[in-house]
């Protein structure tokens, strides 16, 4: 028989400093080619100018590091 693997999908939720759809466009194609299996999207019209990544695992230190190499902060959102 086949065994069947239940994938949970894990949503993060991030606070960001990005302020520009340039940014936010040049942030997802690194992002992007970071974590290519992952659904992202930013929502700048959010006050906390909202990154959101699902995944399968806890990517949040990656992410994080990935912004603060591009010059942006960028904290998890509880």
């Amino acid at each position: 028989g086949r065994k069947f693997v239940k994938i949970l999908n894990m949503v993060e939720v991030f606070k960001t400093n990005v302020m520009h759809h340039t940014d936010a466009r040049k942030m997802e194609l690194l992002l992007r080619a970071a974590f290519p299996d992952c659904v992202l999207n930013f929502d700048l019209d959010d006050c906390d100018r909202i990154f959101r990544i699902v995944s399968t695992a806890d990517v949040s230190e990656k992410v994080i590091a990935i912004f603060r190499e591009q010059q942006f902060t960028c904290s998890v959102l509880l």
